[in-house]
């Protein structure tokens, strides 16, 4: 009977299909659970591998550079109760960001740590169809774990992406990570 007592509180200890996570503080007040070998991104890292005006709040990667974890805070204003309406703006964008999106979760409300997020999981397909490029016709295959979630007017997004060929590797360390978020 002891054994089962200690394998209920194992979870909490080590995590034993995939790597260990550690505890994060990513920006003041948010917190999360990273692969103890995931290192910080350089600014030369993101500046090379996402497009974007703005630098994001923390990205992480894997040692080998093929999953990433990030967290940034958009510009945009919503009420702190709004994040059923703010899901279906998200879920529109996603739809139009990429050539083909399978969804495995689509926007679902789930509590995390006591707080309410919009979670998408997905795989998506980008076909380059630039007339002048090299690569024309070539496909980018990516999984991503997205949470969103609103505090103080913002929305807050935490992010996992990896190549498509990687998800049944990552995929549940993607859902450990984001299970561990904590937001104050």
């Amino acid at each position: 009977m002891k054994i089962w007592l200690l394998l209920a509180f194992l979870p909490g200890l080590v995590r034993l299909d995939g790597p260990p996570l550690v505890k994060t503080e990513v920006a003041p007040g948010v917190k999360v659970s990273l692969p103890a070998d995931f290192v910080p991104m350089t600014n030369d890292d993101i500046a090379r591998r996402y497009f974007t005006f703005r630098k994001p709040v923390a990205m992480y990667t894997s040692p080998d550079r093929s999953a990433d974890f990030g967290f940034n805070v958009s510009n945009s204003q919503w009420r702190d109760t709004d994040l059923s309406i703010a899901k279906d703006f998200y879920l529109s964008t996603l739809q139009t960001m990429y050539t083909k999106v399978d969804f495995a979760q689509k926007g679902t409300l789930q509590t995390v740590n006591k707080r309410q997020y919009a979670v998408f999981e997905f795989v998506s397909e980008v076909v380059d169809e630039e007339e002048q490029s090299l690569t024309k016709g070539a496909v980018t295959r990516q999984y991503s774990y997205l949470e969103y979630t609103l505090r103080n007017g913002k929305v807050l997004i935490f992010n996992f992406t990896c190549p498509a060929r990687a998800r049944d590797k990552w995929q549940p360390t993607a859902r450990a990570i984001m299970q561990s978020v904590r937001v104050k």
